[in-house]
């Protein structure tokens, strides 16, 4: 399991920064990834699986909230969207079995938003594996490889888990080889190798006037917490 460790994501995890990804779902509620992400200076739009639910306690609150949310993610200027798909911050992780009763829904609603964004074949899926912890992954894999079939690949460093992830996709009949999983591999390789195909995403940043007239650049965590339009 990844923690806070900065160093170490800036020196294996780079790639993350500079690859412009449309939405990322996030399965540790920690956040350690998205807290890395966010100190170097990713605007991204956060939210959480349930607010894709059209039956969930929030979204029955406030009924126009998913169609807020679908606009914003269209059309704002914060990108990635942030998912946190299993809790997020004080909220525990729960188990797969809990995960599939109380959470699942509004994950396979998210999904499938995105499923109809994107033409089909324009979209890639890609699956980081950071942990042994694989249980709601799995569950949640269904999901991906169906929405987006031959669509994906996988990148795991430990083998044990790369075998475990693969043995669980191929007896659910979701995958008939392990031929799209890339196993074994440093996360610094598989950095530099990304990094090597692509152009570094230009950073955002946001500047506010001040009552002299200079300008104040604004923290990424306090730019993360603005809305993306002000009430009029």
């Amino acid at each position: 399991m990844i923690q806070n460790n900065y160093q170490w994501m800036r020196d294996n995890l780079s790639f993350l920064i500079d690859t412009e990804w449309k939405a990322i779902f996030d399965f540790d509620c920690n956040g350690h990834v998205y807290n890395y992400v966010e100190s170097e200076g990713v605007v991204v739009k956060e939210t959480k699986a349930n607010e894709f639910d059209d039956n969930s306690e929030f979204n029955r609150r406030n009924p126009d909230q998913l169609e807020r949310l679908v606009d914003d993610i269209q059309h704002s200027a914060k990108q990635p969207s942030w998912i946190f798909v299993n809790g997020r911050g004080a909220e525990e992780s729960y188990s797969p079995y809990e995960w599939n009763i109380n959470r699942a829904r509004g994950f396979k609603k998210a999904v499938q938003f995105y499923s109809s964004v994107f033409p089909c074949g324009r979209a890639m899926v890609v699956f980081l594996l950071f942990s042994a912890d694989i249980g709601v992954l799995v569950k949640a894999a269904y999901e991906f490889l169906t929405d987006f079939p031959n669509q994906w690949m996988c990148v795991i460093q430990e083998e044990d888990v790369g075998k475990k992830w693969s043995d669980k996709l191929i007896d659910m009949d979701l995958i008939e080889s392990d031929e799209r999983i890339v196993v074994g591999m440093p996360w610094s390789h598989i950095s530099e190798t990304v990094l090597r195909l692509q152009a570094p995403k230009k950073r955002r940043v946001c500047e506010i006037p001040t009552s002299t007239g200079a300008t104040v650049m604004l923290p990424f965590t306090v730019v993360n917490q603005l809305p993306d339009s002000l009430p009029k």
